[in-house]
């Protein structure tokens, strides 16, 4: 059942505070979102409100909203005591510190085949997850969040790929 909107404030910032006193990981927001889900703790006046906008109305300056400049999607609740650790855990997470290499002979082949297929005016999409193909024209209305289109520009049609490992 909903709560109260200073209700939902305090409980929002006891479950951060105690994540961060057990763990040093970061709060996703995402995570915090499913336990009040679970809970039915949202506020009586949400609205149409996102967990984001809620926490960045209503429970700053206690608690702050941070991301990954790279992922978007990554978002985590913090404190001010732990928002510089924090930061720093996730700019970790994907290596910022050095140069990530990615070799040629090991990325999946269709992905490969998708930006070196010769086709006449149409896309050609990549399916995001495993197994690994490439679409020639439009894909599926209810199968379109599967796949990411190949744009054009970074495509080379009829490049042969026989052997990966001699792109060195």
């Amino acid at each position: 059942m909903p709560i109260s909107p200073e209700a939902f404030q305090e409980k929002v910032k006891t479950k951060v505070r105690d994540h961060y006193a057990a763990s040093g990981t970061p709060l996703l927001l995402a995570s915090l979102g499913s336990v009040i889900e679970k809970e039915d703790a949202w506020p009586t006046d949400r609205g149409q409100r996102s967990l984001k906008q809620l926490i960045t109305e209503t429970c700053g300056p206690d608690l702050q909203i941070v991301f990954d400049k790279r992922s978007p999607a990554y978002v985590a609740v913090v404190t001010p005591e732990v928002r510089a650790e924090i930061e720093t855990k996730i700019a970790e997470r994907l290596g910022e510190k050095g140069t990530i290499q990615v070799r040629l002979e090991e990325v999946a082949r269709p992905v490969l085949l998708a930006f070196c297929v010769s086709v006449q005016n149409q896309p050609v999409y990549i399916r995001r997850t495993r197994p690994f193909r490439y679409e020639v024209g439009p894909v599926p209305e209810d199968r379109a969040s599967e796949y990411i289109l190949v744009e054009p520009e970074f495509r080379r049609p009829g490049l042969r790929i026989d052997y990966p490992r001699s792109f060195r």
